[in-house]
């Protein structure tokens, strides 16, 4: 039997966490918790515990400042049943597994301050166990290559004629043309054709390995934030490409960092809010952002933008040759 985590997401619960025997899950605010809600203030960093053994799932409060509840009954230690709610913080999950029913809409609590909590608190960040995500969109599933054979295709496809003057030649392969791009004296559209060129998720992959290499543009919340795009690149789930695109709003949209969620959140899904009908990104709307987040890290040191340039672009090719990937580098 396998048992899932499921989360209360406004008035349904979504699997989190995938519950394995004699594995245990730490749920918390921090973003080194299995489980993370980084905006659930009234969460402790390390809240509480959930165990698999001998076919229950056991609960833990590992100290935490405001308790844990099951049915709203204060425990330190407990038995987590199907149907139970659990609540740490002012985040509800309960338990399903392979033998219950599927999760179903639910009446969510009519005290207003729970409900506003659950509609405003991130979904939750799983690290140590597996996501229950639907089948990704055949893009996500590629870890190298480049989206076309040649790159008079890619250019024509995202109409990247206007942001680069140089043309490809006829037949000349994505990574010729890069090269080419890369002995002009400003070499930065090499970053712009790149960031369209790299399938989407190997794209968002690039432009945080990018901004992460200038320890600047990893400070704060910027770092978090980045820590909530990578975690969409290793498990693609939509609840997480919104909560990262929510805290890059709310961060302004100014940085590196707030791009590489961006790309992420277009990268697939609806731009919509859940539950309006769907609104898809333009099919170059990530790639324009993976280019501003590439683009931003280059210029972080002007004198040293043309030798940035080159280092990004060959983390591209390399990337694309499947010889640094998310697949090969976590």
């Amino acid at each position: 039997m396998t048992w899932y985590l499921q989360q209360q997401t406004g008035r349904r619960f979504d699997d989190v966490a995938v519950l394995n025997e004699g594995q245990s899950v730490v749920v918390g605010r921090s973003t080194e918790a299995d489980v993370t809600c980084p905006r659930d203030t009234a969460m402790s960093s390390r809240h509480l515990r959930v165990m698999i053994q001998d076919g229950t799932c056991q609960i833990n409060d590992l100290n935490s400042a405001n308790g844990s509840f099951i049915n709203e009954e204060k425990i330190d230690t407990g038995q987590l049943n199907p149907g139970d709610q659990l609540r740490c913080g002012q985040t509800h999950f309960q338990l399903e597994s392979t033998e219950g029913t599927p999760a179903s809409p639910i009446a969510a609590t009519e005290n207003p301050a729970s409900t506003s909590a659950t509609t405003a608190a991130p979904v939750a960040t799983v690290t140590a166990v597996a996501v229950a995500t639907a089948e990704l969109p055949e893009e996500l599933q590629k870890s190298d290559g480049f989206v076309a054979k040649t790159a008079t295709a890619i250019v024509e496809e995202f109409e990247l004629s206007p942001l680069i003057e140089t043309a490809p030649d006829k037949g000349e392969t994505p990574e010729q043309f890069a090269t080419r791009l890369l002995q002009a004296d400003d070499p930065s559209p090499v970053l712009k054709f790149l960031a369209a060129a790299l399938p989407k998720r190997l794209g968002v992959w690039w432009a945080v390995q990018c901004v992460q290499r200038d320890e600047t543009l990893t400070d704060g919340p910027d770092g978090e934030l980045l820590k909530l795009v990578t975690e969409w690149v290793l498990h693609p789930d939509d609840r997480m490409r919104r909560a990262a695109f929510e805290q890059a709003q709310e961060l302004g949209m100014q940085s590196a960092a707030c791009w590489c969620a961006v790309s992420a959140f277009w990268a697939t899904g609806s731009m919509a809010p859940l539950g309006q009908p769907e609104v898809p990104a333009g099919t170059e709307m990530a790639g324009r952002a993976i280019s501003g987040a590439t683009q931003l890290a280059s210029i972080v040191d002007p004198p040293q933008a043309p030798a940035r340039c080159q280092e990004f672009a060959q983390l591209a090719l390399q990337m694309a040759t499947g010889e640094h990937s998310w697949t090969t580098t976590v």
